[in-house]
């Protein structure tokens, strides 16, 4: 070995050298996934990981909750937890952590886990038992049967130092003074003994409540330096009084409440104020709001001590509408100020009354949120959003001490451009020469390009206003030198949304707007260099006056031999062809023709073309041709194109008439055809290769002759077809088409059905016959629950011998009543009856059922499916029920306590009800 080699392996060693007491500390340093994967380093290192003092099991970790075998996931992770501690060497450890959402069925287990930590004197202990899928605390309320409850051994625990706990039940008047913990985090629980916690706390200095509800306090007073109180609802009065005079960190989220502060430090590191979430948005000031901003303003004056202040959009609203707001605001101490703000006209003057109040002001930072739903062009009480900033504004002290002023999620709007120009313009021509020295601002990662460019527009016009202030456009904390890369970059969108505000009625104010924006469009592609265009979009909705504009535009993507062409013509006010399909409607529209120089471009690999005349047939080479999107148009001669196009591989067509194809044929891995108007009743299909098939419309006589041998998803919705009341030779004939049609597909792994569907496949004669065997695994029901319904379901159920998941997606009622009889079939009786689907009870193992309203016909079919599981085979592991985030809270109530129900008629069963998260 050479003297290089021997000195490399002796530095190597260094660190396996030191003792294990020193090793033990700096694994501990670690988390404790990082600390496990030590174990593999060598012999040595194999078993130091069980002396690590600080154990973390997070089920997040661990638990993929988006696989269909979670449960036995579950199982195994708690499984794995016990094991581990049975094996663990320390005496002693400083923190544990255990996260598991509702941990029902591990009672015992958790328990257990908890009195491990306690043996070994933990001074950090974390129980979180709440669900991800959590967003308010009445979710959590509706699981409060679900709780564990905190063991006694806790309670007397005198190392305790920390403790975090989430939905899991405890009693604060069990905990002793030598108890009491210095940091305590409570949270999605019934808080309601927090009185007692408080008066025998005298060494808290930490207090976080975090989505409690019926919070029985009157006054949350202390040694504390932290207090933390988090969308909590104060239940029974709407009040809390503070007493802190130590207190260097504040935080408030929730309703506003009637604050009462006795005592508060003079000197107070951060406070953080938000109403948002809780109070919303009002478009005129009431006697709700002019209570509230007496409130709201009384309650930032026991805090003009705070040096660091941020603010909600609701507060900046409220504050302005009490009677003399100016007086009624005393001076703050603060140096840093961060408004959360949308930028509203209706903020305005909450936001002057902040910044005359702070005399010190050194650091502004302007938090922008989402967007409001109220127009941002309209007055609002005599104040005007064009002139407001211009007017002739005194603040005197501001430009002394104002250093630095930061927008997050800029956009380049005009308020937010208008307020810029304010604050930098009110520096000039100070006696002392103190003046304003940058302005950061920083755009989302997810803005459109177009909206960037619009944005790096008014940051340029801010730079011309004064020579001194800083430019800091970005999306990150870059450098001058990345002020015009932006202009290189290889992909351009130019959408009239996003210049173009929809509430411009006015038709001229509207084409001047427009005209403004094609002027920006050009302006900013006279800058651009020589450099590749790959992808080029252009969306406009209304071309009337515009089309040469729009011609030029796409013959100058031609020239850049761009890869990938957008042309959105299409006016988001169409509901479908029919409103565009008239003459005189496609004549007025319908004047922007493809440029022919598109038809030769050799390079396209992805076309897009919404709302714009071409002819299909004129294409000469498309070889290199991948993704073809059409709509919005007559479609004619499209299968010229698709047999010149060899490469397709993913083809969409989306509301179009006239298409006059008898025959598609390729090599399509997507085709989707959405709200079509054939020329011809039939269509066949040669798709050896399709992977996904979408097709919403009218019910069309389709052969699909070859097709993959295994299809991996497939969605049908014949939603245009009208609801019908009793069964016609119509319906007869659709049902026998449909189901022709579900028989050439039945290689779909997943299936996508619609109500019509259900409705009309039990129509044809001998209908169980007329279906034959799917091989589908996911079958997914959108469905109304009506009684017209429940034959087909059953029909679907019995010939899918290999289905492993069953989705519900409840939809929208019928204006009829769903428990009204059909055809002689009672919705009361109908699952009681002795319908056996014996293939399911050896391969279903999930049921989900999407906007749980809890009705009689809902509940009966998931009887029907957990009592098919109980009956043998036993594969069926849960049922999971997702209730609709708009439903009323006591209508929810009793919803989750209906799929309590549920859970109780099956031991094996395991019964998930939650919020449905919006897409």
């Amino acid at each position: 070995m050479t003297s290089k080699r021997i000195v490399s392996s002796i530095q190597s060693d260094r660190l396996s050298n030191l003792p294990d007491t020193l090793l033990i500390i700096i694994i501990s340093s670690l988390s404790f996934k990082e600390c496990l994967s030590t174990s593999v380093l060598s012999t040595r290192w194999r078993y130091l990981c069980r002396e690590t003092r600080n154990i973390a099991f997070n089920e997040s970790e661990y638990v993929d909750h988006s696989v269909s075998d979670k449960k036995s996931k579950r199982i195994s992770f708690v499984g794995y937890m016990s094991q581990w501690i049975s094996r663990y060497h320390g005496r002693y450890i400083e923190s544990f952590e255990i996260c598991f959402s509702l941990p029902l069925g591990f009672m015992a287990e958790i328990k257990s886990l908890i009195e491990f930590a306690v043996s070994r004197q933990v001074k950090n202990l974390v129980i979180d038992f709440k669900d991800p899928s959590w967003t308010i605390n009445s979710s959590a309320s509706w699981y409060a049967y679900l709780a564990v409850k905190l063991p006694v051994c806790v309670y007397s625990l005198t190392t305790l130092e920390s403790l975090k706990i989430y939905a899991c039940g405890f009693d604060p008047s069990k905990f002793t003074n030598s108890g009491l913990p210095r940091k305590l985090s409570i949270g999605w629980i019934q808080f309601t003994e927090a009185e007692s916690l408080l008066s025998n706390s005298p060494t808290l200095k930490s207090l976080s409540i975090d989505y409690c509800w019926s919070v029985d306090i009157k006054n949350i007073a202390g040694d504390m330096k932290e207090v933390v109180v988090d969308n909590s609802d104060f239940f029974p009065k709407k009040a809390c009084s503070f007493d802190l005079p130590n207190v260097e960190i504040f935080k408030y989220s929730g309703s506003v409440l009637s604050f009462d502060v006795k005592r508060m430090n003079r000197i107070i590191k951060e406070v953080y104020l938000d109403f948002f979430c809780a109070e919303g948005e009002y478009a005129k000031p009431n006697r709700r709001t002019k209570l509230d901003g007496t409130d709201l303003s009384g309650f930032l004056n026991s805090f003009r001590g705070a040096r660091t202040l941020s603010v909600c959009p609701y507060l900046l609203q409220s504050i302005q509408e009490c009677e003399d707001p100016s007086s009624l605001l005393r001076p703050m101490d603060t140096e840093h100020l961060v408004l959360r703000t949308r930028m509203h006209v209706m903020e305005f003057k909450g936001i002057k009354l902040l910044l005359d109040n702070c005399p010190n002001l050194e650091t502004l930072t302007f938090d922008i949120i989402r967007r409001s739903k109220f127009s941002y062009t309209k007055s609002y009480c005599g104040i005007c959003p064009k002139t407001c900033w211009q007017n002739s504004l005194t603040y005197k002290s501001l430009p002394k001490t104002l250093k630095v002023v930061v927008v997050r999620n800029y956009s380049g709007l005009f308020n937010e451009l208008n307020v810029l120009k304010f604050l930098i313009q009110s520096r000039r021509g100070h006696a002392d020469g103190s003046m304003l020295e940058r302005v950061e601002l920083y755009m989302h990662n997810s803005m459109e390009e177009s909206q960037r460019m619009l944005a790096h527009e008014g940051a340029e016009m801010l730079q011309s206003i004064s020579g001194v202030v800083q430019e800091c456009v970005r999306t990150s904390a870059l450098s001058r030198k990345w002020r015009y890369l932006y202009q290189e970059t290889k992909n351009l969108s130019f959408r009239e949304s996003d210049f173009v505000s929809p509430y411009i009625t006015d038709e001229y104010s509207r084409f001047a707007a427009c005209a403004s924006f094609f002027r920006f469009v050009d302006n900013w592609l006279s800058r651009i260099q020589d450099q590749v265009v790959e992808s080029f979009e252009i969306c406009f909705s209304n071309p009337v006056g515009f089309e040469h504009k729009i011609e030029a535009l796409i013959e100058y993507a031609v020239s850049k031999r761009v890869k990938n062409l957008v042309i959105d013509l299409s006016n988001p006010a169409w509901r479908n062809y029919n409103d565009i399909s008239s003459v005189c409607v496609s004549y007025l529209h319908f004047i922007v023709t493809l440029p022919k120089s598109v038809y030769s471009l050799t390079t396209l690999e992805s076309l897009k073309i919404y709302g714009c005349k071409f002819d299909p047939s004129r294409f000469t080479n498309p070889v290199l041709l991948r993704r073809l999107s059409i709509g919005w148009m007559r479609l004619e001669n499209l299968q010229s194109l698709l047999s010149k196009a060899t490469s397709l591989l993913s083809l969409s067509i989306k509301e179009c008439w006239g298409v006059d194809m008898t025959w598609m044929a390729g090599q399509f891995r997507e085709l989707v055809l959405e709200n079509l108007d054939f020329s011809y009743m039939q269509c066949s299909f040669e798709l050896p290769r399709i992977h996904s098939l979408k097709y919403s419309g009218q019910v069309f006589d389709f052969y699909f002759d070859t097709m993959n041998v295994i299809i991996p998803k497939v969605y049908l919705d014949f939603g245009e077809e009208r609801e019908y009341d009793q069964p016609t030779q119509s319906t007869r004939i659709s049902g026998e088409v449909i189901s022709r049609m579900l028989n050439d597909l039945r290689a779909a792994s997943t299936l996508a059905v619609c109500p019509y569907i259900l409705q009309t496949i039990q129509e044809c004669k001998k209908p169980f016959y007329m279906l034959q065997p799917l091989e589908t695994r996911d079958l997914v029901l959108r469905t109304k629950m009506s009684t017209k319904e429940l034959n087909g379901i059953i029909i679907l159920l019995k010939n899918c011998p290999n289905l492993e998941t069953i989705s519900f997606d409840i939809l929208p009622s019928s204006p009829f009543q769903r428990t009204s009889s059909y055809e002689g079939i009672d919705p009361k009786t109908y699952w009681m009856q002795n319908r056996t689907c014996e293939s399911l009870r050896k391969t279903l193992k999930v049921v989900v059922m999407r906007n749980f309203g809890g009705s009689s016909n809902e509940l009966n079919v998931l009887r029907y499916l957990i009592r098919l599981a109980s009956g043998g085979g036993n594969a069926l592991e849960r049922v999971e029920l997702y209730v609709p985030n708009g439903m009323e809270e006591s209508q929810a109530m009793v919803v989750f306590a209906k799929a309590e129900m549920l859970q109780r008629t099956s031991k094996h069963v395991q019964v998930l009800c939650a919020q449905l998260l919006e897409n």
